[in-house]
């Protein structure tokens, strides 16, 4: 049964939108008319976790959406992946639920970084991604990122109580705790939803593209294509 309640989309702007971004964003608000209600747009340079947490901030003091759907400005997808989101998401149950998003790896394949799925599960020491995730199911996680996440407002309201940190309750970034490694806005952000007692899901039926250049998205395609490489090569 699809959620309750309507949509705020945010988003931050650093001045300049793929034009991916620009229909997909146009395809979605005019597909979902009836469930998007309002937009969060904060102008934001290099201090992105300052600017992630203004739009939250925004989000809860100038809408009475009961949720809000966080986008990046370099994403691509289309309007479909938001009715995923819809169909999945319940304000008790799936209160935070997110797209099938990739991000580069930091290794190479030739000429190009490797992918990895941005769906990932606590190791003693950080994250490990789910490498071989389902497809078109919702996977229960510890982590993900905010590239394109719908979360319920009690989720917002319940971190900012929790950590009483005002309109900076929400994204944060540094070293973990045993210093070994450093963790990004979007998983400080995963922490606080963990810790404040919901769920985080990933629904592998909405699939996002990660636009890096003319042509070149990351998105399920180009992962499925490197795995096959890797597979090649071990065999």
């Amino acid at each position: 049964m699809p959620m309750k309640g309507n949509i705020t989309v945010a988003w931050l702007d650093n001045g300049e939108v793929t034009s991916d971004f620009a229909v997909s964003m146009c395809d979605t608000f005019r597909a979902h008319s009836d469930r998007i209600t309002g937009r969060v747009i904060v102008r934001s340079g290099g201090a992105i976790t300052r600017g992630r947490n203004a739009s939250i901030d925004q989000f809860l003091t100038s809408s009475d959406a009961e949720w809000v759907l966080l986008v990046d400005s370099d994403m691509s997808w289309t309007a479909d992946a938001l009715s995923v989101l819809i169909e999945h998401a319940h304000s008790k149950k799936v209160p935070v639920i997110g797209g099938l998003c990739f991000a580069q790896s930091g290794m190479r394949a030739g000429s190009f970084q490797t992918l990895i799925p941005t769906i990932y599960n606590k190791v003693e020491k950080g994250y490990m991604p789910l490498w071989e995730y389902p497809d078109n199911a919702l996977v229960e996680c510890d982590g993900t990122g905010a590239a394109f996440l719908l979360v319920h407002r009690d989720v917002l309201l319940k971190i900012q109580a929790d950590t009483g940190l005002g309109r900076w309750s929400w994204f944060h970034e540094g070293p973990t705790e045993d210093l070994s490694n450093w963790l990004s806005e979007d998983l400080t952000f995963c922490n606080l939803i963990k810790a404040s007692g919901f769920p985080i899901y990933v629904h592998t039926g909405a699939k996002i593209g990660h636009v890096k250049g003319i042509d070149y998205v990351l998105d399920e395609a180009m992962y499925r294509m490197f795995q096959g490489r890797s597979a090649n090569a071990d065999a």
